[in-house]
Parts: structure tokens; C-alpha cells; sequence
């Protein structure tokens, strides 16, 4: 069952708002400061998402939006495009929009590992080494040490390609894959 579904519903998203270009207005006004037509919802810092109170309750205008269409919220929602717009925060077109796993969305983000610039990397001062690792299944899995960062980023490629697929989260996504 999902979490979400006792608190909103698909009915409820499509009598408070009405979508044009991945923005939510109000189709019903629910306080002076807040009139009919009106954007809903406030960019909250430092997060670069919209914000919705409903019922007392926070809500991200992505998950309404995906509500909007799909009659659901996933627990694994994200932006497929994470590009800013003029307002600052990610585009929340429902094309933007997919649902995918939890591991896969963790997987997209990028973590600072000590001096690397890439994911996945890390260096390891008493090899005098750059390593390569991935996380897969909640476990950590070593991948080789290099000579420069470079190449250990491209370890990490291959191995994100081969283990999240064809649209994974790599260093160097227009680089062509060895076949």
C-alpha cells in the first residue's frame, strides 16, 4: 500500500490545482493569501523544490504533479533533468518526471569523496593510488586502484553501466561504451 494515498488523493490534487507547464495554480483558493489562479506553493531553501502546504501537511509540487497525472505518488520519483528553472528550482513538467528505484536514485547523486572529482572515486594516500568503487545492493564493491582519476572514473562507468543500465548516472555519459 502506499504511504500516501490515506493522506491525498488524485481526486483531491484535481479540484485544488489546475497544471500549465509543470506548474500547479490554484483552481480553488484556499486563503486570502492565496488567491484563485495564483501559483501554489514557495521555493524552500536550500532545496531547489517547490513546496505545497496541504492540511497542514508538506507536499513537493513533483509528487502532486505526478499525482496530477498517474493517480499515485512512487517512493522513487525523480527528475530526469536535474536543469534549473528561472525560478530556481528543477523543472517539474510531467515529462521531467519518472519513478525509479530507491538504489537507482541514490545512485544518481553525486558524493564528495575526499579529492576526487568524480563519483565513484576516491584517493588513497598510502597506495599513492586513485580507487574505484560502486555501490551495489547496500554493499560497497572495490573496483581496482589507478594510476590517475581518470581512469578510475571510468572504472566506475563500466561498472554503473553494467549494473544500473543503460540510462545510469556516469562520469562521462557522452563517452562511447566498448562493446
Amino acid at each position: 500500500m502506499d504511504p500516501y494515498q490515506d493522506i491525498i488523493s488524485h481526486s483531491i490534487v484535481r479540484r485544488l490545482f489546475d497544471y500549465r507547464d509543470g506548474k500547479l495554480y490554484w483552481a480553488i483558493s484556499p486563503s486570502n493569501r492565496a488567491p484563485l489562479g495564483s501559483r501554489a506553493g514557495a521555493k524552500v531553501k536550500p532545496t531547489r523544490y517547490n513546496v505545497i502546504k496541504i492540511n497542514n501537511r508538506n507536499w513537493f509540487e513533483h509528487q502532486l504533479v505526478y499525482l496530477y497525472f498517474y493517480g499515485t505518488i512512487p517512493r522513487g520519483l525523480d527528475h530526469i533533468s536535474d536543469n534549473l528553472t528561472e525560478e530556481g528550482i528543477k523543472s517539474n513538467r510531467i515529462e521531467n518526471l519518472r519513478c525509479i528505484s530507491h538504489g537507482r536514485n541514490i545512485q544518481k547523486g553525486r558524493r564528495v569523496w575526499g579529492r576526487s572529482l568524480y563519483r565513484g572515486v576516491n584517493y588513497k594516500k598510502g597506495r599513492n593510488k586513485w580507487r574505484a568503487f560502486g555501490c551495489l545492493n547496500y554493499k560497497q564493491h572495490h573496483l581496482g586502484y589507478y594510476d590517475d582519476e581518470e581512469s578510475a572514473a571510468r572504472a566506475y562507468d563500466e561498472f554503473a553501466r553494467k549494473n544500473f543500465g543503460e540510462y545510469c548516472f556516469v562520469n562521462f555519459p557522452k563517452a562511447r561504451r566498448k562493446i
